[in-house]
């Protein structure tokens, strides 16, 4: 376990020393509060909150450590584990960045994307959606492709499905859903309105009736009271995100020197994208992250 004492004695700024005697103790089955009091002498006096971070921390860092043994054990049986992906697997220091890692090589419920790839449109896509094109070579790729298909799949619906694959791969890029969720925490809100049969009658959520609040900052007893809303179909509860910066800055990073149609059906696919995949997810992702902050909040009050 010296890997996982460097670790966190580097995390919470604590001795290694302290850190393996409390991770010690703690596996002996020893509570928060005794260790507390009195085994001052073996943990430097760490208090209990110290402890509990220490005791959580710990269990985080080896629930990631066996999830990453996982994941890279499932990529090499599917053939899917190139050296780059290793290394970058190797490196992701959250849950959350594997996960995104991990994403592309889920198995997936049938999307829209998969009907694109079963009609074949892989190929168009990466053409349509590669280098910058005119929009006579766009249209004339689009006829290409469709001669002599014999199955009437029109121009439109060629487009429709590049996009849709388009718009999973935006969705599944790791590096995208990092500043897209980091962006969102950051410059994000959220927000309550009340369920339509509950619009004009006062209830114990009236207060929410119009809430509106960072996501930085919303305190964890606030939360759980819009989750209690939620939970009891009083409120209607959202995560509120900067989406002209989010798609303005996708437009920078996936199409920079597109142009005409080609630059017209980009934007088309990162709507998509991010409405119909990134928005939902991420912002699910962030309620998760506190409801688990708020629970925890709840828990050291006892």
């Amino acid at each position: 376990m010296p890997d996982l004492i460097a670790a966190l004695a580097g995390q919470l700024s604590l001795p290694a020393g302290q850190v393996a005697n409390a991770l010690r103790l703690l596996g002996e089955s020893n509570t928060i509060p005794f260790i507390a009091r009195y085994r001052k002498e073996q943990t430097g006096s760490m208090d209990e909150v110290v402890l509990r971070e220490l005791r959580d921390r710990s269990a985080y860092l080896r629930e990631l450590e066996q999830r990453r043994a996982t994941v890279l054990e499932t990529l090499a049986a599917q053939g899917q584990l190139t050296a780059e992906l290793q290394a970058r697997i190797a490196a992701a220091e959250t849950k959350q960045a594997l996960e995104d890692l991990y994403l592309p090589f889920r198995p997936k419920r049938r999307t829209r994307a998969t009907a694109a790839r079963e009609l074949g449109l892989e190929p168009l896509a990466r053409t349509l959606f590669g280098a910058p094109l005119s929009d006579a070579e766009a249209e004339a790729a689009v006829a290409a492709f469709l001669a002599g298909r014999g199955d009437g799949l029109s121009a439109e619906a060629a487009w429709a499905g590049c996009r849709d694959l388009r718009a999973e791969q935006v969705a599944e890029d790791a590096d995208s859903r990092a500043w897209i969720r980091a962006l969102t925490w950051q410059q994000g809100r959220i927000g309550a309105t009340p369920a339509p049969a509950y619009a004009e009658r006062k209830t114990k959520f009236s207060d929410y009736y119009a809430f509106d609040e960072p996501l930085v900052r919303i305190p964890a007893h606030r939360y759980l009271a819009l989750r209690r809303g939620e939970s009891e179909k009083v409120l209607r509860v959202a995560v509120l995100a900067p989406e002209p910066e989010i798609l303005a800055r996708l437009e920078r990073a996936c199409c920079p020197q597109a142009a005409g149609l080609q630059r017209e059906q980009w934007r088309l696919v990162l709507e998509d994208s991010y409405r119909r995949l990134l928005a939902p997810s991420i912002a699910a992702e962030l309620r998760q992250q506190l409801k688990e902050t708020a629970d925890r909040a709840s828990i050291a009050l006892f």
